[in-house]
């Protein structure tokens, strides 16, 4: 699997960003007085968005961006995806190309408390998947997206309806019939699971498919940073326990589609699963992960 382009170092980029996209390379005059950070909110449900400007984003005089809390009401439970992209009219001396923003988000409670890890979000087209963050919430519930950004930015948010299991358990584990799509949503600040039930009536061949849209990357601790995301396991329903496979059924980054051909361990090779019951287990990897996601399940031959 091809690895996700990988957040950068904050404190190196902080210093990068501000000597040379506000001090270095700027044409556009930047306020010297502190800047407030005005509240500004998403709407509850559908579509809105949130503009932050060159000049709320950094306070020249204490040398540091400017915290922003972004309010949001979740009017639907389902997921809020967020995507950002420059709207910086500071220019790069050298280039003369447009500074290109970017920055991080860390997704809080009603009291502003983190509820999210803090992620670094990117603008940049070359950034495959570092522009969007899917979050789960829950209908009534406050939230608020505490953001900082080196330059100008939109971000736009898009709200969208998803009922969430009560299959948490796998006594409780939904059945899943071939070729028919599951989609569900881990919600922010639990660590409950999604159960699913796999049926072979005969020995066949697994593929198991799904998608994943979450606010972290898995293999994020290997970078310095917290580890976020969903994760996926395959459980074989067999005398000596179960079988996982955690690592390959694991999304690396915040946006992926992944399909897996399941192997029988016992042989070593890609085998036939003899016919019974099986189960895929979906669950936040901590709970400062949440998202949305989508499984499928065929056999091939």
């Amino acid at each position: 699997m091809k690895m996700a382009s990988r957040p950068r170092n904050k404190s190196k980029g902080i210093v990068c960003v501000i000597l040379a996209v506000m001090m270095a390379f700027s044409s556009v005059t930047v306020p010297q007085r502190t800047q407030a950070a005005v509240e500004k909110n998403f709407s509850g449900t559908g579509k809105s968005t949130v503009s932050i400007s060159d000049a709320e984003s950094y306070q020249m005089d204490l040398q540091k961006p400017i915290t922003h809390y972004i309010k949001f009401k979740a009017g639907v439970t389902g997921y809020i995806t967020l995507k950002f992209v420059s709207d910086s009219k500071l220019l790069n001396a050298k280039t003369g190309e447009r500074v290109m923003a970017e920055g991080d988000i860390t997704l809080c409670d009603s009291k502003k408390s983190a509820i999210g890890v803090m992620e670094a979000w990117y603008s940049k087209k070359a950034y495959t998947g570092d522009n969007a963050r899917t979050y789960g919430v829950l209908k009534g519930k406050t939230y608020y997206f505490k953001v900082e950004s080196w330059g100008g930015v939109k971000i736009s948010a898009n709200v969208v309806k998803v009922a969430k299991s009560s299959a948490n358990s796998k006594a409780k584990a939904k059945n899943l019939a071939m070729g028919k799509s599951a989609k569900g949503v881990m919600i922010a600040g639990q660590k409950k699971s999604d159960w699913y039930k796999v049926k072979l009536t005969k020995g066949a061949k697994l593929k198991i498919e799904y998608t994943a849209k979450t606010m972290g990357y898995a293999d994020a601790k290997q970078y310095g940073y917290q580890e976020a995301g969903l994760r996926f396991t395959f459980v074989m329903n067999t005398k000596d326990g179960k079988w996982t496979a955690k690592t390959d059924l694991t999304p690396l980054k915040p946006n992926n589609s992944v399909k897996i051909t399941m192997r029988d361990e016992k042989y070593g090779t890609l085998h036939n699963l003899p016919a019974g019951t099986y189960y895929v287990k979906v669950e936040p990897i901590n709970k400062k992960s949440s998202g949305y996601y989508t499984l499928k399940w065929t056999t091939y031959s």
